[in-house]
């Protein structure tokens, strides 16, 4: 049954859920990648630069929740089930596969989840003054959490907040990379940056009236101020794909313009499957599941005891799954 009135425990709820959210696009786009065989190719190279800001919008989600007094729980996604708070079944949108990812090669079915997971929230926006879920967007989520917080803090006496904002434990491994974000956050404002920054990189600038079909990338830009600079790698040093100017479009723009492509071509050559499986396979599903436990595993460390973040394990991921793939196989994450 949907709350009628924002509570401190709700939205702490909703701050874990953004968690959760975040930790499952990264299997499912790492999948989809890791199945094209040329990794030079513009599709390759457009979903790879969406994991870095994925693992951006997770460091937010996770500091968010720091700073609402809750302490994140990183845990392997579950594919093919609800993501609590979520039920994208808006006929006008007709996105009903972001709950029901199912791993696969990069395809038009993959593609077109691709797409519902980043769908803009102003195609179908609502008020979240009082709490109005299940929401049909990652975005229209993301929206209500900030106007719980918001609601929650304007309950409060005067000098007084509902939440600690404590800022130990957070990290900001992206540090000057995106101008206008405060990655530490210590306050509602801060939250709303993060909130902000987790929204138009995933679906773009919102326009009134709304873009119409079809639609091109372009229509679809992250402002400025929002824009990663520079793609991040563990030491700070610019990433080769930026030399391309993925971070300018949002996901959702940057996955158009991959249906676009493959409507006037084709879909780039993915691993074929393999039967029956090979202990090569076996092999190659056992270390990716033991590397994304020790992935998570590090997560939960850094949140809890405030160890410095560091990513490099992101591309040996990369590489379990496509040995995976190699191998015959579609990448079982556990």
């Amino acid at each position: 049954m949907t709350a009628t009135t924002w509570t401190k425990s709700l939205v702490q709820q909703h701050a874990q859920v953004a968690v959760a959210i975040e930790i499952y696009t990264l299997p499912f786009y790492f999948t989809a990648m890791t199945s094209i065989t040329d990794t030079t190719s513009n599709a390759y190279k457009t979903i790879n630069s969406v994991c870095i800001e994925e693992m951006l919008h997770l460091q937010l989600a996770a500091n968010l929740c720091l700073a609402l007094d809750v302490n994140p729980v990183f845990t392997i996604p579950r594919y093919g089930v609800d993501l609590p708070y979520l039920k994208p079944d808006d006929p006008a949108t007709n996105h009903y596969a972001l709950v029901n990812a199912t791993l696969g090669a990069f395809d038009p079915i993959t593609l077109g989840t691709m797409l519902d997971i980043e769908t803009p929230e102003e195609f179908e926006a609502i008020d979240h003054s009082t709490p109005q879920y299940p929401y049909n967007s990652i975005g229209d989520f993301y929206d209500a959490l900030l106007a719980g917080i918001k609601a929650v803090e304007a309950a409060q006496p005067a000098g007084t907040s509902a939440f600690g904002w404590k800022a130990g434990n957070q990290q900001d491994t992206w540090a000057g990379q995106v101008s206008g974000l405060t990655a530490i956050i210590t306050n509602v404002t801060d939250a709303a940056t993060a909130i902000k920054t987790i929204n138009e990189q995933g679906e773009g600038k919102a326009h009134n009236p709304v873009p119409k079909k079809p639609y091109t990338g372009s229509q679809f830009p992250i402002e400025p101020a929002y824009q990663l600079s520079q793609a991040n790698t563990s030491s700070g040093a610019k990433d080769s794909i930026d030399t391309v100017d993925y971070y300018k479009i949002s996901h959702f723009g940057r996955f158009i313009d991959l249906q676009n492509a493959a409507t006037t071509g084709t879909f780039p050559a993915v691993y074929p499957l393999k039967t029956p499986e090979s202990t090569d396979a076996v092999a190659a599903q056992s270390a990716l599941q033991s590397d994304f436990i020790t992935f998570l595993a590090n997560l939960n460390n850094v949140w809890r005891t405030g160890a410095a973040l560091d990513f490099v394990t992101m591309p040996r991921l990369a590489t379990d799954a496509t040995a995976c793939w190699a191998a015959g196989v579609i990448p079982n994450w556990g």
